[in-house]
């Protein structure tokens, strides 16, 4: 154990905050559904505080669970409209290099 080590994991998700252009907690279901929730809130009232990276788009905080398919749909829409939103502006275009292998792969320059 470090002293004050949980102030530099604050910053750590801060600074991952800042980068995200959406979050998604994944687990949402059983006993963690209503954890899974209470951090989403979290997450999406810390969000409001940052100044958005993008033009255009402010990212939310979202839930899913892989196990039950629950939020999965709802993230797909938000990946097509952070597209579509980021096409328009060529942020997209600038920052995101596809990839053929086993179908396509959506690599993001990280600068």
């Amino acid at each position: 154990m470090l002293a004050n080590a949980g102030d530099e994991l604050q910053g750590l998700k801060k600074g991952i905050m800042e980068m995200a252009d959406a979050l998604v907690i994944n687990k949402a279901d059983g006993d963690n559904k209503l954890r899974s929730e209470s951090a989403r809130n979290e997450f999406e009232r810390a969000l409001h505080y940052l100044q958005p990276a993008i033009e255009g788009w402010r990212p939310h905080a979202y839930t899913c669970s892989a196990v039950t398919g629950d939020g999965i749909a709802d993230i797909w829409d938000v990946i097509i409209s952070f597209c579509a939103i980021t096409k328009n502006r060529a942020f997209f275009l600038n920052n995101v290099k596809i990839k053929p292998s086993n179908g396509f792969i959506l690599s993001l320059k990280i600068s």
